[in-house]
């Protein structure tokens, strides 16, 4: 493959960069887009003025494939996305942080997944956060959603691929839930309301885990709190919720952390914390009893896999034993 040459599956995909303020960041990133999907890669590069603006990127020393523009006024984050979004038609576009770096196989998922997708496909989301393997899944409703994901996921900007013409279709309801600081999950949900949609679940990462928090563990609590009042949500509030919890947990203890640390007061923490566990037990009461039922379920599961194994190691060592004294060993 030459330098100028798009592999097969990234001619119908876009990338677009919203940026403000971190120009050697936007600079790492288009050199790993060049070192995975080749440096004829169609990607634009949308800058809210700060400190620094357009000129600081040096784009014009880069391929005719990559463009840039510059807002008038530092508009926002979804705003940069809103105008970002117009410059490019693809059939697929990859909204990218700017400070977020990309995965050593971020190329080969996207490229994996793409095919995958049918045409009543609305995005594709990559496992990001979750440790553990999540196959790949079309998920035709909000409860397959929910139960196949994790909220972290499709809260991510980074861990989503976009059908353009569904999200720019839909661009207005995106801009009208951004007070919720979770708009892309409503969005998701929103699409799946419809007949015949479908978000495929991919199992790999895009992005490089730099193991180090960006962002309040806080505000994902109170992320949750917001989505569960959304109208969007009605549908599968209870899954919602269920999916929540565990999250929660994990959030809580970790944004705690936060209040050691001086960034958040303890008040609230305390109450961000509180309103979403209120929220989460509004819509699904029997959740502490479904989880404890599970967890009871898993550690039997286990203790029994243990015992199985000890069986058969002891089966072994008999088995040993008696080819031994058959040989007269």
């Amino acid at each position: 493959m030459n330098q100028f040459e798009v592999p097969a599956g990234f001619n119908d995909l876009g990338i677009l960069i919203p940026t403000w303020d971190r120009p050697e960041e936007v600079r790492l990133r288009l050199d790993e887009i060049a070192g995975q999907f080749g440096k004829g890669q169609r990607v634009h590069v949308q800058v809210n003025p700060g400190q620094y603006g357009l000129d600081d990127l040096c784009l014009s020393q880069m391929t005719p494939e990559i463009t840039g523009a510059e807002n008038d006024a530092n508009v926002g984050f979804i705003a940069n996305i809103m105008y970002g979004i117009t410059h490019l038609s693809e059939e697929w576009v990859w909204i990218l942080g700017d400070d977020d770096s990309l995965s050593p196989e971020c190329a080969v998922a996207i490229s994996k997944a793409i095919p995958l997708a049918s045409e009543s496909t609305i995005a594709i989301v990559f496992n990001q956060w979750s440790r553990k393997l999540i196959p790949h899944y079309r998920c035709t409703d909000g409860v397959e959603l929910l139960e196949n994901s994790l909220f972290g996921d499709l809260l991510f900007i980074s861990a989503t691929v976009w059908r353009r013409s569904y999200f720019m279709e839909n661009m207005i309801q995106f801009v009208d839930l951004s007070h919720s600081c979770a708009s892309q999950v409503a969005l998701l949900l929103q699409g799946l309301e419809a007949e015949n949609k479908e978000v495929l679940r991919f199992s790999s990462p895009l992005i490089d885990y730099r193991q180090v928090h960006r962002w309040s563990r806080l505000a994902l609590v109170q992320r949750m709190a917001k989505i569960l009042i959304l109208d969007v949500s009605k549908p599968c509030k209870a899954s919602l919720a269920y999916s929540l919890f565990p999250q929660w947990l994990w959030a809580t203890q970790s944004s705690y952390q936060e209040v050691c640390e001086g960034s958040v007061k303890w008040s609230v923490w305390f109450s961000s914390s509180i309103t979403t566990l209120i929220q989460i037990h509004y819509h699904n009461p029997w959740i502490l009893a479904r989880q404890l039922r599970e967890t009871t379920h898993l550690h039997a599961f286990r203790e029994r896999s243990k015992l199985r194994t000890q069986v058969a190691q002891s089966k072994l060592l008999i088995r040993n034993a008696l080819a031994g004294f058959r040989r007269g060993d």
